[in-house]
């Protein structure tokens, strides 16, 4: 699938991703103006435990 992803277009991985949804990193969180995909425990304190304080 790695291979493949670097002669596909942006339609085509987005099928592919539709179709095989394990293909995306679980969780997405999104407030609307940040997103972050997977759990990385630094990434999600930096991101979210942060904003979350104001």
């Amino acid at each position: 699938m790695k291979d493949k992803l670097k002669t596909v277009s942006e339609a085509e991985m987005l099928a592919l991703l539709a179709q095989h949804g394990k293909l995306i990193k679980r969780p997405v969180i999104s407030d609307g103006e940040r997103v972050t995909g997977g759990f990385d425990e630094a990434t999600f304190e930096r991101v979210w435990r942060a904003y979350d304080r104001g």
